[in-house]
């Protein structure tokens, strides 16, 4: 039986471009951000209390690309954004502190100075483990300054971290960034990289970074020929396995990456929804039950969970709404999921009911 969904507007100004992305704080209580044209582009964060949902402008004009707006809470209940900035397109970082919101643009060039990026990604250390790291701001970038490689920068204290992860030659790498932390406390960022061979549609391999005790690790995980990879989705951690959910803009599916448990095998690969039309930007999370979960647009609003029933693995799919796009996917602690979503300019947010 598919579950059921109480479904609520957030903002119906009509003026919401999207970039939508949802989080849960410590209390489950949902957090949006997006990108509306109040008045222009501004960074709007929105979030659900007793009393209803309240929105805030946090002032920062963004540009309107395909990432999403990253949004985090930190352990004191404030909220943390990431952006292009509107004007520069610089990496702006932004938090509220007692009501009020501070942003700044973040040193990507060598620690130094900023210089413009794309393809950002943000999330804040766990520290549940490392409790001296708990609450640092984590970027992921593609650096656009010199050779178009994949930046990550950290704050600790006053002090700003840079480094370039993947730089290639011949390539330009970090597209379609994607980072979370596993529950070992691992960095992971899943991206693209691509090389121009004067074709309609170049191929783009799937690579992902990943912390390890001496330093950062970059390895390809779908190196197929024909593979135009876009959209990289990693869910925060709650298993050791991780995922990413990708787009293939050549053939249109849908596809999730998973490790496989055999040394030198290269992982598995499975179609969640094959030959899409649309530009289906993902949202991959796990539920309760360790399940993986994407949610994706697709002449709607549509959550696939990977069910392992009479010995193999297959993908369920059930609609959530019959209109909407830049779907963003979370599971409370009691296993119910939360989505937030853009339809026809207004911004909606789901909720799966209980029982």
């Amino acid at each position: 039986m598919s579950a059921q969904f109480v479904t609520e507007t957030v903002d119906n100004t009509g003026a919401v471009v999207g970039n939508v992305c949802l989080t849960l704080d410590r209390d489950d209580n949902p957090w949006i951000a997006y990108i509306a044209d109040q008045p222009v582009r501004n960074v709007q964060v929105a979030r659900r209390t007793d009393a209803g949902w309240i929105r805030e402008d946090t002032h920062v004009v963004a540009i309107a690309d395909e990432s999403r707006i990253p949004l985090a809470i930190d352990s004191k209940g404030n909220p943390h954004i990431a952006c292009r900035d509107g004007d520069s397109g610089n990496l702006r970082w932004a938090f509220e502190r007692q009501g009020s919101w501070t942003s700044q643009e973040v040193p990507t060039h060598g620690g130094l100075s900023p210089r413009p990026v794309s393809h950002i990604s943000m999330t804040l250390h766990p520290g549940k483990l490392d409790t001296e790291m708990r609450d640092t701001p984590q970027f992921a970038f593609q650096e656009m300054f010199s050779a178009r490689s994949l930046g990550y920068a950290t704050k600790v204290g006053d002090n700003w971290s840079v480094e370039i992860l993947d730089e290639d030659p011949i390539r330009e790498t970090g597209l379609f960034a994607s980072m979370a932390f596993d529950i070992s406390e691992a960095l992971r960022i899943a991206y693209f990289d691509f090389r121009d061979q004067g074709m309609s549609l170049n191929p783009q391999r799937l690579k992902m970074a990943v912390t390890l005790a001496d330093g950062w690790d970059s390895r390809i995980v779908d190196d197929d020929p024909t593979l135009v990879g876009h959209f990289s989705s990693i869910p925060k951690g709650t298993t050791f396995t991780p995922f990413i959910a990708y787009w293939d803009k050549g053939s249109g599916d849908l596809i999730v990456w998973s490790p496989s448990s055999i040394f030198g095998d290269p992982g598995r690969k499975e179609v969640v929804a094959a030959a899409l039309s649309s530009r289906p930007i993902p949202s991959a999370a796990v539920n309760l039950q360790s399940k993986f979960c994407v949610a994706y647009p697709d002449n709607g609003i549509r959550i696939a969970t990977r069910h392992h029933e009479s010995g193999e693995d297959a993908w369920g799919v059930q609609t959530v709404a019959d209109t909407g796009t830049w779907p963003s996917l979370a599971y409370d602690k009691q296993g119910s999921a939360h989505i937030a979503y853009e339809a026809e300019g207004s911004l909606k947010y789901a909720r799966e009911m209980e029982g």
